[in-house]
């Protein structure tokens, strides 16, 4: 069984870059590098936006009785929020830094239980390459290990 070890922490499937035989170390440190370029490249650009009012007119609710009470009218919504609206391209930059670099999007599904404590005990750290057998699995500090497992018999 290929295992190997990775720096990185998230909810189980695995989705990100990957490149088959690069290291763990080496993956860290490209990833910070793209996104610290991606930063540099594309910097937050806070946009501060009103979601829209509506005027809710008043209406009249009666009861069996014929008792009725007017509600009046209202205004909803008008609500304050911002954004960064250039999350999009610091993202398109980021990946074209890590393709430039070798590496491509991929998930990984999550390792059954048995697979994972093997796997976290003995986590090598060069990445196996893609295929139907890997998964991945979470140690308790919430790295994740890269496990290349052989189909039973």
């Amino acid at each position: 069984m290929g295992l190997v070890l990775a720096g990185l922490a998230g909810c189980a499937p695995y989705s990100g870059y990957y490149q088959a035989g690069q290291t763990v170390a080496r993956l860290n440190a490209d990833q910070t590098a793209c996104e610290v370029f991606g930063a540099q490249q594309v910097p937050v650009n806070t946009q501060i936006r009103r979601n829209p009012v509506e005027l809710v007119p008043a209406r009249e609710i009666c009861d069996r009785q014929g008792n009725c009470s007017i509600i009046p009218a209202r205004l909803e919504g008008g609500e304050v929020y911002s954004f960064d609206a250039n999350t999009d391209l610091r993202r398109r930059v980021i990946g074209q830094c890590m393709a430039d670099r070798g590496y491509a999007r991929a998930s990984v599904p999550q390792c059954t239980p048995e697979v994972a404590k093997v796997a976290i005990a003995r986590a090598p750290t060069v990445l196996p390459p893609l295929g139907p057998n890997l998964c991945v699995a979470r140690t308790p500090e919430r790295t994740l290990v890269f496990v290349t497992t052989t189909p039973a018999r």
